[in-house]
């Protein structure tokens, strides 16, 4: 299958209880099958319990700004829209990490 850049494909974790790391393995498994027959270029993981569920072991302020590796491809995490939405004042953060995302993209 031919790589297409600039698509977007969206793989929403629904939170199934109450708590952080709630991932199941056949999720996880689905979604590192998913990973491998899309091969993005990067994956953008928005919110706390998303981040913190597929990229377990650290708070969310301590995932920010950095380049993570989800299933072999390269992962940035940043916060979710509804938040931003609560609370504008970390949109510029958002916009840091998202400005991260595309030079990973531009980035050999």
């Amino acid at each position: 299958q031919r790589h297409q850049r600039g698509l977007t494909w969206l793989a929403p974790l629904v939170r199934q209880g109450t708590g952080v790391g709630l991932v199941t393995p056949e999720f996880s498994a689905a979604l590192a099958d998913l990973i491998a027959q899309i091969r993005p270029d990067i994956v953008l993981i928005m919110g706390r319990f998303a981040s913190q569920s597929l990229l377990p072991g650290l708070h969310f302020g301590q995932l920010r700004g950095h380049v993570h590796t989800l299933h072999g491809v390269r992962a940035i995490v940043t916060y979710h829209a509804p938040y931003l939405l609560r609370t504008p004042s970390d949109k510029a953060k958002a916009w840091v990490d998202l400005c991260l995302a595309v030079n990973l993209t531009i980035a050999p």
